[in-house]
């Protein structure tokens, strides 16, 4: 059975995505980031509960739940149709989650961050460049 059904089921990679495959990797390395990142943003709601996370290319990635105290605000930047696929695989569950559907080279999410402290992440992202 494929992994993607309905509307979805097809769905391939807009071509840039295509000519630049991130390195195969072992899950494990992954699990590895993804703990590794989860450690971080923890650390810096620590320090600032109530800050707000500016995830970067975020795709299918779930951070959001792992890392949630109840306070912080999410923004995820990623390119429109891989923000649908979001929004439809999972759904914003909090008000305090919200996304940007652009380029995270692009000059207008930068003006949705809201004033406060601020953590910038890449974590799936910068493997493309």
């Amino acid at each position: 059975m494929p992994l993607l059904q309905g509307r979805w089921a097809g769905v391939r990679p807009a071509p840039q995505a295509q000519a630049q495959e991130p390195p195969r990797r072992e899950p494990r390395a992954q699990a590895l980031r993804a703990a590794c990142f989860d450690r971080e943003v923890k650390r810096f709601l620590v320090e600032h509960p109530a800050g707000t996370v500016v995830a970067l290319g975020e795709g299918l990635e779930t951070q959001f739940w792992r890392v949630d105290n109840g306070h912080v605000r999410w923004l995820t930047v990623d390119l429109p149709g891989v923000i649908a696929l979001r929004e439809e695989l999972l759904p914003r569950e909090s008000e305090r989650q919200r996304v940007v559907a652009c380029s995270a080279l692009d000059e207008a999410w930068p003006g949705q961050v809201p004033d406060g402290p601020v953590l910038l992440t890449a974590q799936g992202l910068l493997m493309y460049f």
